[in-house]
């Protein structure tokens, strides 16, 4: 199962217009639910520069890594179960999604 994302574009925007529907980015974050470990992986074939972030249902940040590849792998062993959203920034704009964690 694949995190289903939505974009926040970065111009002020009521919330009905400024979050489309991002399966056109091509990010893919895997599996979900995850137990251990999560795997990001961006739409590019080079060098990347972007942020992850980790958050959970109540604003906490539990993670943030800068990458610069377009795959990541995330070890989320030591979080407690749970909803959480993740947030991937980069130059195309503001992902985020919702992940489980078992």
């Amino acid at each position: 199962m694949f995190i289903s994302f939505t974009r926040e574009m970065h111009q002020v925007l009521p919330p009905s217009t400024g979050i489309t529907d991002v399966h056109t980015s091509g990010i893919l974050v895997y599996p979900n639910p995850v137990h251990q470990n999560v795997t990001v992986l961006l739409p590019s074939s080079g060098n990347v520069s972007a942020s992850i972030e980790l958050y959970s249902v109540d604003g906490r940040k539990y993670l943030e890594q800068m990458i610069s590849q377009p795959k990541a792998e995330l070890d989320l062993s030591a979080l407690p179960s749970g909803m959480y959203f993740l947030k991937v920034l980069s130059k195309e704009g503001i992902m985020t999604g919702k992940l489980l964690k078992e």
